[in-house]
């Protein structure tokens, strides 16, 4: 598995460094991309006209990613040192990254928010799973993230929405009934 995962990141590694206007394209998906994903999302939550059911959606946003980068993150990587690629191979990262790399807590950050965007409307999410994964990408290629780094993040992410859809689902149904 170490083998696969290392073939991945050295292909995806190579895009980086073939100059200034590729390697500003991936420090843009990978540092500022985020910040437009959030944005969108908290665009399309307060355009719900539903006071009640818009914070009750953005509660289970802000939940899912408390739950994915702040929690469940964090006592993983406590549990589990895992060097950075650029520390390991001893390679230039287009950005300094310095704690532990699994799971990735961007991944886990943005598929959280992207499943639970998922769980209010199918396209929309569907556009923010494309884009976190891109954004995992792009953190590969900057020398900051195993291939399996994001994979790792993407399923804490996720489960960590669908924990919370579990543990939101009936109040938001009620909610979303009595405003139709």
């Amino acid at each position: 598995m170490f083998l696969m995962n290392q073939a991945v990141f050295e292909y995806l590694y190579r895009l980086s460094y073939h100059g200034w206007f590729f390697d500003a394209v991936i420090v843009f998906l990978s540092e500022y991309l985020g910040y437009f994903l959030v944005l969108g999302a908290l665009v399309f939550c307060f355009k719900i006209p539903s006071w009640r059911l818009r914070y009750a959606r953005l509660g289970h946003l802000v939940l899912s990613i408390i739950l994915a980068r702040g929690i469940i993150t964090e006592i993983v990587r406590a549990a589990y040192l895992h060097p950075r690629p650029n520390t390991l191979l001893g390679l230039p990262s287009l950005f300094a990254e310095t704690s532990s790399s699994f799971p990735s807590g961007h991944a886990a950050f943005f598929f959280a928010l992207a499943t639970g965007i998922y769980f209010m409307n199918r396209r929309l999410g569907i556009a923010l799973f494309a884009l976190s994964f891109l954004m995992g990408i792009a953190r590969v290629a900057a020398g900051v993230h195993w291939p399996l780094d994001i994979a790792g993040g993407l399923a804490v992410g996720m489960f960590s929405a669908y924990v919370i859809r579990i543990l939101l689902g009936p109040h938001i149904n009620r909610l979303e009934h009595s405003t139709n």
